[in-house]
């Protein structure tokens, strides 16, 4: 009865689990699932329009990105700024233009490949992805993408760098930093809806 007793004692107070986080080498996972969509998007090309593109490219991007994360700091502090309906919508309409931007540039296919290599641990527990676009005839393309662990989602994309240096996310915030300052918040959103409404996202 004592090591009975004793057996309950013990998982009763037994310190709690901690989930495992995911390894280092599983963050390139994200950017395969991501470009496995892509180039069926481009082998479909004509025949699924840029509707059928968007729905097929859309899950590939809310499982590969951190949208919510993305889309606040490609407003920098102008973020902070806004009250939760606003931010709500932001969201809605950041996401909307990365899927736009994928169903309409990835349209056709003519042999290119899709190439993952070196995954390397960087600053405050990130991971950058090496990848590279292979084009028939043409030097291939070098993209390079930072990766986040989500608590309880895993790696996901939190920015990318064209040919390996240049920041997409500094550069978006550059610019509609520029377009705040300029015209308001509420231009800002409505053009970049008017930019996606014909690929059909929700």
């Amino acid at each position: 009865m004592r090591s009975l007793a004793l057996f309950f004692v013990g998982f009763l107070f037994a310190a709690p689990a901690v989930a495992q986080a995911p390894p280092l080498e599983r963050a390139g996972e994200p950017v395969e699932k991501l470009y496995e969509a892509l180039l069926a998007a481009m082998k479909g090309g004509e025949a699924l329009g840029v509707e059928g593109r968007t729905r097929l490219v859309r899950p590939a991007v809310d499982e590969a990105y951190d949208i919510a994360f993305m889309a606040s700091k490609a407003l920098g502090r102008h973020w902070r700024d806004l009250p939760e309906p606003q931010r709500e919508d932001w969201l809605a309409t950041f996401r909307r233009l990365t899927v736009h931007t994928y169903a309409t540039r990835f349209e056709r296919f003519s042999g290119q490949a899709f190439e993952v290599g070196e995954i390397a641990a960087a600053s405050r527990g990130t991971a950058v992805v090496h990848t590279r676009i292979l084009l028939p005839g043409e030097e291939p393309v070098e993209i390079r993408y930072r990766m986040r662990l989500r608590p309880g989602d895993g790696w996901r994309i939190v920015d990318v760098y064209l040919n390996g240096t240049v920041s997409e996310l500094a550069l978006r915030r550059s610019e509609y930093a520029s377009v705040i300052e300029r015209e308001g918040f509420a231009y800002l959103t409505r053009s970049l809806r008017e930019k996606t409404a014909p690929a059909g996202t929700d």
